[in-house]
């Protein structure tokens, strides 16, 4: 299962992170082999806590468009 990040700030941001939290159980209770976590490398306070909760670094990557 991926989740992809929801981008907020101020209080929204905090509902978004425990929205993380829930699907991130959720999964793992419906016995998710694995749960990805795609975020911004540039957001220390997100980044902390998806470390809290058991998320942890596995590559970076970029994408181009050179259209």
């Amino acid at each position: 299962m991926a989740i992809n990040d929801v981008w907020r700030s101020g209080p929204e941001a905090c509902r978004a992170g425990a929205v993380t939290v829930q699907v991130s159980r959720a999964a793992l209770a419906a016995s998710a082999k694995e749960v990805v976590l795609f975020t911004n490398a540039a957001h220390p306070t997100s980044n902390a806590l998806h470390r809290r909760i058991g998320f942890g670094p596995v590559t970076d990557f970029a994408a181009y468009d050179f259209g």
